[in-house]
């Protein structure tokens, strides 16, 4: 992690933190190094170009998952499955996501049974950059907040003061709600602002940013940039224990942005994904290697979905899905966009779809039933009267 001259780990605040209580590392690089240095440690195959569309379940234990590896339907048995296929970005026109997230393991929970909870809790970032011809949109850390970077209007005015007095460093709930607000309600764009940054320290401090917005053509810190919110992480998901548990089910696991465990509540801090997906991870792997093993013998699985993954017309539906999930289960939602986005989703149901974009469906339906049923605003689930 990185550290002072003197060897002292450096800390730094985000928004809606009382003290700098975060660590990094390579700047603004920590969960890449986080990632290679677990990687470089697993001795195990990893298998890659995994679509995952069915689990194995049969009388409350799962047996396995069937997917297509390398294009082909391939039926994989296992012992224990550990379900740790992220959230579900891909739903929503803006988003920072891989393009492989996208909420079908979720679907596959709706369709056998598994509890979704708190899916109403969508969580967006309040500055990213969208301005790009793909769904996923380049994430402007909130770290550059906590060091003290400013959100802008087209006159240079730090509006956000007006919806909280903590201004840039309020919950994102509250920033990114307010950017939208202020978008919507003067047509002003707003901007993320670095001109108080010294340029020595800011390429330090943040490389990663520095590389990819000069190769856009921006100078920081002297450029500001355009910014909006876009979804960002779903701090509700499949329902399970501490110890990544689902209930009523052998042989399953859940962990990191998939589950909800609880520990984020209604509008997760920043930087707590991270620790979570460590911590209950190991929680889960102690649980599985506890288990006394049991001889089952594995029930046959004939029914397979390989050949009707896609559909002709699927991608014009999926188009339609992510701009009904951004118009009206977004940042800001009514009761009447609500009901609107469930007719269409479950119109859309009722037409001849694929595989994989009926189980996206299954967890649109699971978040609008979320947000029907909670009628008042809370966290990450905002309700406009």
């Amino acid at each position: 992690f990185d550290v002072d001259e003197e060897g002292n780990i450096l800390y730094t605040k985000e928004a809606a933190h009382s003290t700098e209580r975060i660590i990094h590392a390579g700047g603004d690089a920590t969960g890449r190094y986080m990632h290679y240095f677990m990687m470089v440690q697993n001795m195990h195959q990893l298998q890659k170009n995994t679509l995952v569309y069915d689990l194995l379940i049969e009388d409350g234990r799962c047996y396995g998952v069937k997917a297509s590896v390398n294009y082909r339907p391939t039926t994989i048995y296992a012992d224990d499955v550990i379900i740790a296929s992220g959230g579900i970005g891909s739903l929503y026109a803006y988003n920072t996501n891989s393009r492989t997230i996208s909420a079908d393991i979720h679907g596959i929970c709706v369709e056998k049974g598994i509890e979704l909870s708190d899916m109403e809790f969508m969580q967006f970032h309040p500055t990213v950059f969208v301005d790009t011809p793909y769904a996923r949109k380049l994430l402007l850390t909130e770290a550059l907040r906590g060091e003290g970077a400013h959100v802008v209007n087209d006159e240079g005015n730090r509006f956000l003061f007006e919806y909280d007095k903590r201004g840039e460093l309020a919950s994102r709930d509250i920033v990114a709600r307010g950017i939208f607000d202020h978008k919507r309600k003067t047509g002003s764009n707003a901007y993320l602002d670095f001109s108080m940054f010294e340029e020595e320290w800011f390429e330090h401090r943040f490389p990663n940013i520095t590389r990819t917005f000069g190769a856009l053509g921006y100078h920081f810190p002297k450029d500001k940039v355009s910014i909006s919110p876009a979804f960002h992480y779903a701090n509700g998901g499949i329902k399970c224990d501490t110890h990544g548990c689902i209930e009523g089910m052998e042989g399953l696991y859940v962990i990191g942005e998939a589950a909800r465990t609880g520990v984020h509540g209604a509008n997760r801090l920043a930087s707590n994904s991270l620790l979570e997906g460590m911590v209950f991870a190991k929680r889960a792997v102690d649980h599985l290697l506890s288990k006394e093993k049991i001889v089952i013998k594995t029930p046959e699985f004939e029914k397979d979905y390989a050949n009707i993954l896609h559909k002709d017309n699927d991608k014009t539906y999926k188009h339609k899905l992510r701009q009904v999930m951004w118009d009206d289960i977004g940042i800001i939602r009514t009761t009447q966009g609500l009901h609107e986005a469930k007719n269409l989703i479950y119109d859309m149901k009722n037409r001849e779809i694929g595989r994989l974009l009926e189980l996206r469906l299954n967890t649109a339906s699971a978040i609008v039933d979320a947000a029907l049923a909670r009628k008042e605003s809370l966290g990450s689930h905002y309700m406009e009267s």
